[in-house]
């Protein structure tokens, strides 16, 4: 099977360079403002978007691939999807485990790293693997009840659930078959259901992906698309919303609070975290004075806060 044209725009993928460490650390920052908040263009809407600005967004796509993406884009678009052709060819339509557990990585590079799947992934046997994706393979012809029996079979592999048996399904089938993206979900479905645009939440379940796979098949009758297509433009509008987001509140992230200042001026202390609080000696009253003014002295000074911990209740962001 013909691999669609802009895959082959890949080449060089790794050395793209994209989003610093500190455009994500701003992105993480502010949870209230984030890419659900970007309204998306009429224009720019899977049911009204021209063939055009589709092509004009796949063209974008490897600008926007994380960095630690890079290595697996040539595997996850080229090389795998024209290896199971090959094999279509031959009667022989399968994965092998090596190629699945790559498919994995790329998955994870793309969104949350859960070493734990990988492990599973790579539990299955490679005999297991074949037999299994040949059969789900073979039952494929383009239509939703095909596409429903197709991810039941694949979901009997250990680590491998609806989204993750989507992925291995489009490549095998990258014309018609979607990856269930959280960015083509949220595309094709932008005005419906709870939540809306790139804040609609997703339950990830068979009937969520049969949904997304009956659009994507009213749209390539429409326009004559392919499915993966649409997902590589669904991302490129997503980390445009994302990215647009995060430069906007780069100059509203605030800075760490300063413990002390030069000017004598006093000024309080942040709030310190439950783990670097440290107790203070209790007042002295006339009641309470303890009879061995040396021990209360040296316990005063034990109890002070050192630098090193005062220092650990400035503000941090988790970058990844």
């Amino acid at each position: 099977m013909h691999v669609d044209p802009p895959l082959s725009l890949l080449t060089g993928i790794r050395d793209v360079c994209i989003h610093t460490r500190r455009t994500t650390y701003i992105a993480q920052q502010h949870p209230s403002r984030d890419a659900g908040d970007m309204a998306l263009a009429k224009d720019r809407r899977i049911d009204s978007i021209t063939e055009q600005a589709l092509a004009d967004l796949v063209t974008e796509y490897p600008e926007h691939v994380p960095a630690r993406a890079a290595s697996y884009e040539e595997a996850r678009y080229v090389s795998i999807p024209q290896a199971v052709s090959d094999r279509r060819r031959d009667g022989k339509p399968t994965l092998e485990q090596s190629e699945v557990a790559a498919l994995v990585d790329w998955k994870l590079s793309h969104g949350t790293f859960r070493p734990k799947l990988q492990q599973l992934v790579q539990s299955n046997s490679p005999d297991l693997v074949r037999t299994t994706t040949s059969s789900a393979f073979a039952k494929y012809d383009g239509t939703v009840e095909s596409a429903k029996s197709c991810l039941t079979d694949l979901c009997v592999l250990k680590g491998i659930g609806p989204a993750t048996a989507s992925l291995l399904l489009s490549v095998a089938f990258p014309d018609s078959a979607p990856f269930f993206s959280d960015e083509l979900f949220r595309w094709t479905f932008w005005e419906q259901g709870k939540g809306k645009g790139w804040d609609r939440p997703i339950k990830y379940t068979p009937k969520e992906y049969l949904q997304l796979f009956e659009k994507v098949q009213q749209l390539r009758q429409q326009h004559d698309w392919s499915a993966v297509n649409m997902e590589t433009a669904a991302y490129v509008l997503g980390r445009q919303a994302l990215d647009k987001n995060a430069s906007e509140s780069k100059d509203e992230v605030e800075e760490p609070k300063k413990l002390a200042r030069d000017d004598g001026k006093s000024t309080k202390r942040p709030i310190l975290e439950p783990d670097d609080r440290v107790s203070q000696p209790a007042k002295r009253t006339k009641k309470t004075a303890p009879k061995d003014q040396s021990a209360t002295d040296k316990a005063a000074k034990t109890s002070v806060p050192s630098a090193s911990i005062r220092s650990s209740a400035r503000i941090r962001g988790k970058i990844s």
